[in-house]
């Protein structure tokens, strides 16, 4: 059972998304698979409406991760770039299960997301998921392999284009030889 999950569905309607809109991100996810309480409640919003989301609370989000909307709830974006892993990623590649009829990210992400900052509550909440083989059981270890994979390709796009624009920069400094640039 998650909790607070009316006082994040009141704020979701005062902004005016619908339910397939949003996702429920954060630790709500292992909550949510029979993990420990969750202490508040965090959700993202899919590209095509952030529109709706007042200007104020968009400009919070330019220079912070998340912003409090309640005393329990958060509106978050890119929670998981450290993963490599946009909003725009969740939404577009079905890395989400239901939630009485919200979408909730897959636990998996989280566990990753936990793996990789290692904050003191996040080894415990590692812990737990380690030693509750009924926990251990729902999660899909399987779909690490494929983050990993997703996180590498999104460092690996970054770096091509970083690449690229340095490469054609360069070009046009010093006017390299045609052999250099591929031709014959």
């Amino acid at each position: 059972m998650l909790f607070y999950f009316s006082e994040m569905m009141q704020d979701v309607r005062r902004l005016g998304l619908s339910e397939d809109e949003i996702m429920i991100v954060g630790s709500s996810a292992i909550t949510a698979c029979g993990g420990r309480k969750n202490n508040d409640i965090e959700f993202c919003v899919c590209r095509h409406a952030w529109k709706k989301v007042p200007l104020c609370v968009r400009f919070r989000l330019l220079f912070l991760d998340h912003t409090d909307l309640s005393e329990h709830v958060d509106l978050f974006r890119n929670r998981y770039l450290n993963l490599g892993i946009q909003d725009y990623d969740l939404f577009t590649h079905n890395v989400f299960r239901y939630y009485e009829g919200i979408k909730i990210v897959s636990p998996e992400i989280e566990y990753a997301y936990k793996e990789k900052l290692l904050r003191p509550k996040d080894t415990v909440d590692l812990k737990e998921i380690e030693s509750d083989l009924a926990l251990k059981n729902k999660f899909d270890f399987r779909a690490l392999e494929y983050i990993k994979l997703f996180r590498l390709s999104f460092w690996n796009s970054i770096y091509v284009k970083l690449r690229v624009i340095f490469w054609k920069g360069f070009e046009k400094i010093h006017r390299l030889p045609k052999l250099f640039l591929g031709g014959g």
